[in-house]
């Protein structure tokens, strides 16, 4: 075997290092090409997640602040206090459903004949929404222990409003009785300054 002379190797050697060249290019290309397409992948989730908000907005975030406008005397407290008691509200098969901290729907008793009350599942209405907040026709070993706290966000029925005597069904001993006419000032001693 002959040894190659070294014009040989030199052309040899600068072949290989154009060789290596090329391929040095052509891997910052293709890195360049990757981080071109991590950047629209991330441009394309950032978009997305926009758009999920935006509808998740308009399909349940505006009808449930409607609704808390509609039942409650103050309903960004009202939001809040559900929040930290883990309520949740999902759209689900074409509907807002209310979710409690576990995940299930909450169940509100429907006072039945007799008196004895029926579980069922809450609606997204305005009257299951201030039963399950304040617990109206609950068993007494059933009621929330957040109930207190709900009850004086939630406006009085338009019955009482206007004028028509019903009470507020979630609060403990209300009735439709008139009231009372408020007791009488006192009379002057006759030693105060005028």
């Amino acid at each position: 075997m002959t040894n190659p002379s070294p014009e040989a190797l030199q052309v040899e050697i600068d072949a290989l290092r154009t060789q290596n060249a090329e391929l040095l290019a052509e891997a910052k290309a293709a890195k360049r090409q990757l981080r071109d397409q991590a950047e629209q992948v991330q441009a394309l989730t950032t978009e997305r997640d926009q758009a999920l908000t935006q509808v998740r907005e308009l399909a349940v975030g505006q009808p449930v602040r409607q609704m808390l406008e509609r039942i409650s005397v103050a309903p960004d407290v009202l939001q809040v206090m559900l929040d930290k008691h883990g309520y949740q509200f999902a759209h689900e098969d074409g509907r807002i459903v209310v979710r409690d901290k576990d995940g299930g729907i909450p169940k509100i008793w429907e006072r039945g004949s007799g008196g004895k009350g029926e579980p069922r599942e809450v609606v997204f209405t305005e009257a299951d929404l201030t039963t399950m907040l304040c617990e109206a026709w609950a068993e007494p070993s059933n009621r929330s222990p957040t109930a207190n706290e709900f009850g004086h966000l939630i406006k009085a029925p338009n019955s009482l409003a206007t004028g028509g005597g019903a009470g507020f069904p979630w609060r403990s001993g209300s009735s439709s009785r008139p009231r009372q006419n408020p007791p009488a000032a006192p009379a002057p001693s006759g030693l105060g300054l005028r």
